[in-house]
């Protein structure tokens, strides 16, 4: 009796191998990688010296507090306020008491609470970065009759020497302990 050959039923795992190399090089050009969000600061050149001090009727004081209220110099403010705040104050197109002497010298000082949630603290942030690029705008237009974001690198620098933006954020802090 002769001996009968079985067929050999089993898949070619080579071309398997190949396709799943082939999805996974698919999936990783496919796939994008959620970036990190923030802002984004061009921090000052690192100073070795004693730092200055300001004077108080140059820094304009703002402060946000656990329950995301914003204080401006103490008392309660809207963050929709803070852009015009901000440009009164460094501009000081009255000679207030309560604005900056000079807009060269005029600083932000924003403090907040650790318990401060993000989303209110980028409002205020960039309510205060309005006021300054209003300033700024103006500033173009007067000079130049142009938009800030169209002058040349060269101009745009002799605005921003003019009027800086300085803003001053200092560590997160409790205030409950303060209190």
């Amino acid at each position: 009796m002769k001996k009968r050959r079985r067929k050999n039923n089993g898949v070619n795992a080579g071309s398997m191998a190949d396709i799943a190399f082939l999805l996974l090089i698919f999936f990783l050009v496919a796939t994008t990688i959620a970036q990190e969000k923030g802002l984004k600061v061009i921090l000052p050149p690192y100073y070795e010296g004693e730092p200055g001090k300001a004077s108080d009727r140059n820094v304009l004081s703002i402060r946000i507090n656990a329950d995301n209220k914003v204080m401006v110099e103490g008392q309660e403010s809207r963050v929709e306020d803070l852009s015009d705040l901000t440009y009164n104050f460094i501009i000081n197109p009255l000679v207030l008491s309560s604005g900056s002497l000079s807009p060269d010298k005029a600083v932000v000082s924003l403090i907040h609470d650790a318990r401060t949630e993000y989303q209110p603290y980028l409002m205020v942030y960039s309510a205060i970065e309005n006021g300054n690029d209003r300033i700024w705008e103006e500033e173009a237009q007067k000079r130049h009759r142009s938009s800030f974001n169209l002058l040349s690198v060269a101009d745009r620098n002799s605005i921003r020497m003019k009027y800086p933006r300085r803003i001053s954020e200092a560590d997160p802090i409790d205030f409950s302990l303060i209190q």
